[in-house]
């Protein structure tokens, strides 16, 4: 793996605004249980990518998408909610964009590879992490 300066690299992305609708499914009953809403804040937790301590909030595309993601954690029937989001920025890093993959040296290995069992933190980790650490993107 090429040694990169995340910071620099992401000062230089190509970047795009971003106006539309996020999803997200919760389980009703541990929002129900009350604060922290541990459910929202899952950086460090099983399955996801983002590192312990990375501020972020999964949400997916569209509603089945996060049904989908939902599914993959909650097997039992229990009721849950959908939250809907509007959300607005003027700059967000595209990863579906080629030439924004190109410009982080990212390939295929780096989206698909397993995270899990690193030992070390994995490029899109890193990305991740220096995302957080900046406000230019969001």
């Amino acid at each position: 793996m090429p040694d990169r300066n995340w910071d620099e690299l992401l000062a230089r992305a190509p970047v795009r605004p971003f106006h539309g609708r996020l999803v997200r499914c919760i389980p009703m009953l541990s929002f129900a249980a009350g604060s922290p809403p541990r459910y929202l804040f899952t950086s460090g937790a099983v399955n996801r990518c983002n590192a312990k301590g990375v501020s972020c909030i999964y949400m997916g595309e569209d509603q089945a998408t996060a049904q989908c993601e939902y599914l993959s954690y909650y097997t039992d029937p229990e009721p849950q909610l959908i939250y809907f989001a509007q959300y607005q920025t003027s700059a967000i890093v595209d990863l579906e964009d080629k030439a924004t993959r190109e410009h982080f040296l990212l390939g295929g290995e780096d989206f698909f590879g397993s995270f899990r069992l690193k030992t070390e933190l994995t490029p899109l980790q890193l990305l991740g992490a220096a995302i957080d650490r900046q406000r230019r993107v969001t």
